[in-house]
This record gives C-alpha cells, sequence and structure tokens, in this order.
C-alpha cells in the first residue's frame, strides 16, 4: 500500500500556548482530534491528509506523521531499532534527507549525537538495500525525518513539513523584533474580532498583526504563499494530489466588502516595510495604512476590535519612557476606542499596570521564550448602564440553602460535562494557571454548601475548549478558589441540564454577566424561572454582573 495513502498517527506541533487555537482549525477543517497537549495535538490520518494540513492551518509548525514507538535506553538502540526499519520504502533512491530531533534522555548531552545515530541507521539500511549511501545535510531541503526521544521511550516521524509552517512565507521585511505569524494569528483568533467589523492596528511595525488579519478574513491560507514542503521529496509522492489542494486554496479565498483594517506606526520605515509585506502577501488593497503617532490612530465608528502590541522593556524600549507610553495607550483607548475591545499583547505586566485600566481576560501566550499575555479591555461609549433591581423583591425571602447533599448530585453533574471535554483535561494538566482536574473542581463544589455558581463569560482556560459555540457558551466560576483560578466552560444547554439536575434540590444562584454574548443564558434563566435580584462587581474583573436566583420556600 502507498505511504501516501496509508493510515497512521499524526502530531501536529506548535508553539507553547497556541494549541487552543491550532484545535479549532484542525476541527474546522473536518478532522477529529483525538487528543491534545501543551505544544500539540494527535489525530490519525494520511500523509495525503498531511498536504492539506501543512497548506491550510496558521497556527502550526509541522506536521509529523508516525512510523515507529519503541525503547531506547541510549543511542546504540536508536540505531539498532532504525537500521532495520524498512527506509527503502519511505526514501527515493539518490534522494537527499535531514534529520531533526526532540532528546530527553540522560546518555545524550548533545542532540547532535542522536541525530547522527539516526542518519547512520537510514543510510546503512538504504545502502545495504540499494548499494547507495543517499545525501544528507542540515538544510531542510529534502525528506524531514524526526526523532522524539524522552527518557526510554522513542518515537520516528516523517516531518512532512520541512521548515516551520509557522512563518508564513510573505514577510521579507521582518523589522525590529517582530511578532511569529503563527503567534499573530492565534492572537487574533483569541480576541472577539467577527472578520467583520474594523480591525485597528496602532504600532503596527512590520504590519505581522495587520496583514494576518486581512489574511484571516479573506480565508487566504498560508499555502498559497510556499510550494515547497518535506512530502514532496518522499517515495510515492503523487504531485496531482498536491495541486488539488494547492487550487483550493484559490477557490475558497472569500471577498470582503467594506472592511476595514487600519495599521499605523509613527515610523515611516516601518510603514513602508508593513505596505511591502502587505503587497508580497496580497492584502495591500485591504489595509490604510498611515504615519503617526497611535494615539492620533483615526478610529472607525465602534463595533469593533483594536489590537496594540507594544513594546515591553525585554527586547526594545526604556523602562522609564515605557511606564509613559503605556499611560498613554490607556487614555487612547478610554477616549478614541468606546464601543470597541482594546487588545495589548504584552510581557510586561508591570508596565500593564500603567494602563489604569481592569482587563476583562488575561490570556497566555509566549513570544519567543518571553511570557507574556494578551490583555483583553470591554471599552464602553459613555458610563455603563446596569439593570435596576425589580421593584418588590428588596425584602429578603423565605429560602433555605443548599445543603451539603444538595451539592453533591450538582458536582457530579460537572464532573460528567467536563471529563467529554478532552481538549480541558488535557491543558489542566499543564498549564501552569490551571494545575487541577475534573476530581478537584468536584470537591470544591462539593465542599461549598450552598452551592453557590457564578456565571461569567469567557474565562481564559476552558473557554479555549468550547470556543467554537461563541455566543452559545457560559463559563462557570466560584468563590473561593486559589488566586490562579481560571474556569470551567458550559454550553447552555448543559446548564440546562444542570438545572434539571438541581431543580428539586433546594435554592442556589447564578451570577450571569451583562454582556450581550450572553443572551441565551439570560433566555435559559428566565425560562427557569429565575429572578433578577440586583448587580454587583466581580470581585476579579471589576465588572457589573446581576444576580439570578431561585428561590424555594421552607
Amino acid at each position: 500500500m502507498s505511504l501516501f495513502i496509508s493510515p497512521g498517527e499524526i502530531t501536529i506541533t506548535c508553539h507553547k500556548r497556541i494549541t487552543p487555537w491550532l484545535l479549532q482549525e484542525i476541527e474546522a477543517l473536518g478532522f477529529p482530534v483525538i487528543d491534545s497537549f501543551v505544544t500539540g495535538v494527535h489525530l490519525r490520518g494520511t500523509i495525503t491528509d498531511c498536504i492539506q494540513l501543512n497548506l491550510q492551518l496558521r497556527c502550526a509548525s509541522q506536521v509529523l506523521f508516525s512510523l515507529k514507538k519503541f525503547e531506547a535506553v541510549n543511542a546504540d538502540d536508536v540505531y539498532r531499532q532504525l537500521v532495520n526499519f524498512p527506509w527503502e520504502d519511505i526514501l527515493p533512491e539518490g534522494g537527499y534527507f535531514s534529520v531533526t530531533s526532540n532528546v530527553q534522555n540522560d546518555s545524550i548531552n548533545n542532540s547532535m549525537f542522536a541525530n547522527l545515530r539516526v542518519k547512520d541507521a537510514i543510510a546503512d539500511r538504504l545502502r545495504n538495500k540499494m548499494g547507495s549511501r543517499p545525501s544528507t545535510g542540515s538544510e531542510l531541503t529534502g525528506a524531514v525525518i524526526h526523532l522524539f526521544w524522552k527518557l526510554d521511550q522513542a518515537e520516528i516521524f516523517i516531518d512532512t513539513s520541512g521548515p516551520s509552517l509557522a512563518r508564513h512565507g510573505y514577510r521579507k521585511i521582518p523589522g525590529q523584533a517582530p511578532m511569529l505569524e503563527a503567534l499573530a494569528s492565534a492572537v487574533i483568533y483569541a480576541s472577539r474580532w467577527n472578520r467583520l467589523q474594523p480591525f485597528v492596528n496602532p504600532m503596527c511595525g512590520s504590519g505581522t498583526l495587520a496583514i494576518e488579519a486581512a489574511l484571516i478574513a479573506g480565508n487566504r491560507r498560508p499555502g498559497l504563499f510556499r510550494n515547497a514542503y518535506a512530502f514532496m521529496h518522499l517515495r510515492g509522492y503523487d504531485e496531482e494530489a498536491y495541486r488539488q489542494q494547492d487550487a483550493l486554496l484559490e477557490l475558497q479565498i472569500k471577498e470582503t466588502p467594506g472592511l476595514r483594517i487600519i495599521a499605523t506606526d509613527y515610523s515611516e520605515k516601518a510603514i513602508d516595510n508593513a505596505r511591502k509585506n502587505a503587497v508580497a502577501a496580497g492584502v495591500a488593497g485591504l489595509i490604510d495604512f498611515n504615519v503617526c503617532d497611535f494615539a492620533a490612530t483615526s478610529v472607525p465608528q465602534p463595533p469593533g476590535v483594536m489590537v496594540i502590541n507594544p513594546e515591553y522593556g525585554e527586547r526594545l524600549g526604556n523602562i522609564a519612557e515605557l511606564e509613559l507610553t503605556y499611560s498613554r495607550i490607556g487614555d487612547f483607548m478610554k477616549k478614541s476606542c468606546g464601543g470597541y475591545f482594546g487588545y495589548i499583547f504584552t510581557g510586561n505586566l508591570e508596565l500593564a499596570k500603567k494602563i489604569g485600566l481592569k482587563a476583562a481576560r488575561r490570556i497566555e501566550f509566549y513570544n519567543s521564550t518571553i511570557d507574556c499575555r494578551l490583555l483583553e479591555y470591554e471599552l464602553y461609549s459613555g458610563t455603563r448602564k446596569t439593570d435596576k433591581p425589580p421593584e418588590g423583591l428588596k425584602k429578603k425571602p423565605l429560602l433555605r440553602f443548599a445543603t451539603e447533599q444538595d451539592a453533591v448530585p450538582l458536582a457530579k453533574t460537572i464532573e460528567e460535562v467536563i471529563t467529554h471535554i478532552p481538549y480541558y483535561n488535557d491543558l489542566a494538566k499543564h498549564n501552569e494557571t490551571a494545575r487541577y482536574n475534573a476530581a478537584a473542581l468536584a470537591a470544591k463544589i462539593k465542599d461549598d454548601k450552598h452551592a453557590v455558581i457564578i456565571a461569567e463569560t469567557d474565562t481564559e482556560i476552558a473557554g479555549f475548549c468550547l470556543s467554537r459555540f461563541d455566543d452559545y457558551t457560559i463559563w462557570l466560576e466560584w468563590f473561593g478558589v486559589v488566586d490562579n483560578y481560571r474556569g470551567i466552560g458550559l454550553t447552555a444547554q448543559l446548564l440546562q441540564k444542570m438545572e434539571e439536575t438541581v431543580a428539586e434540590r433546594g435554592c442556589h444562584k447564578i451570577w450571569c454577566d451583562c454582556r450581550t454574548s450572553n443572551q441565551a443564558a439570560v433566555h435559559l434563566l428566565g425560562k427557569a424561572a429565575y429572578t433578577q435580584i440586583t448587580t454587583i462587581k466581580n470581585h476579579w474583573y471589576n465588572q457589573d454582573f446581576i444576580l439570578w436566583e431561585k428561590y424555594i420556600k421552607r
């Protein structure tokens, strides 16, 4: 059977903290994901499937096709396992190949030695079977074999990508401290931008965020800018299969009439470079570039999003000057961006305090090795209005508090729900800000004798799991948890199931934030006979919440 149509395990890697949006992309292409981990996902498919994945994905780094798993204590074990593998069925005669690796083994203090043993095993096998030794080197211009080796467990892959997919290929002039294209895509996916509203990008630098926004809005995929992949150098490569997928890239481009993307920078050179990059990406006509101070950026009528990536003192910028800059960014958002969602991507949370606004969300990323946050601000036009308590509900009603026995079925329901979200379970094991699992959550709810639940939109971690449900998703959190709390997501339909479970067991409360994106939950609460009582300030994000409470007479 041809290598290209034989099913197997596929591992798609990405940079740390980009997994949620890579997962979203893969599922949107119709590939069921087996599981995910901190820097990628696992699924099943063929190398022909890998062709499509290489051309379509924005957030990926490599698409790896598994060939063999084995135990290896030292490099000689690796050699023995691989010299007996049928490489003649994978690599063409007279071809060129490279080896990459990710090695964590006590016997290896230089991964290049592991690479060498893999090369030796493959070359010796091909020489014995074909009579000649193939060419090898470090340049990823031919077939690429990847070794993953941790402790005594090893796995060998075909790297179907070659050079990293995280660089999308259009950026000819990167500028100073550029944002990686895959990271820019993930940042945009993480925002609330609907691809129709204005996208405003002050301090645009080389234009990566604005260009990626234009590419995403028009469904222009990274494969448009690249015509060389490692899968092209495998035995049995069918160029027609690639041509079919390549042709689809043009067919799926969408027109974006009326879309406004605005990119500004105070540097004429930066804007000139950004324009050239936009021309290379084919989206120069979709972006309004202007030279000006960020505070002078023209912001169209709301709603829309504003995304800014200021310096943060790690690689560029003076801290004292940056403190003033961040303060001015806060003023700009308050004065010019009313009705927008504002986003600041920064690797310095101390500087972010100078903005003078409370972030509604803090989404974790890495920029290279720098620990960063995408801070979201919901910017209101004028003073935010809240609903007044209904008349006749000021007196304390007759209630009975939910007992510990009432809380147990609630905990069980939530535990059952989140076990059906495999991505959450995996992420909770890895993410530094969510080191708890379903059992720990159930225990916390069980210990809350009042069975209080608080509903909030878009908590950072579990929200990613269900982001595709968008406005039909609400997020739950509760009082009295650790500072690093992030939350668990439940759809409105699952909330209804939970409501049915506890309806006969006493009183419970739901805090529901006032955002329009929570209207599905508000409607559900009304149907379930909850009564709107009052508004409070959430003690994490200082946002207005409405308390909905169901009363059970004693």
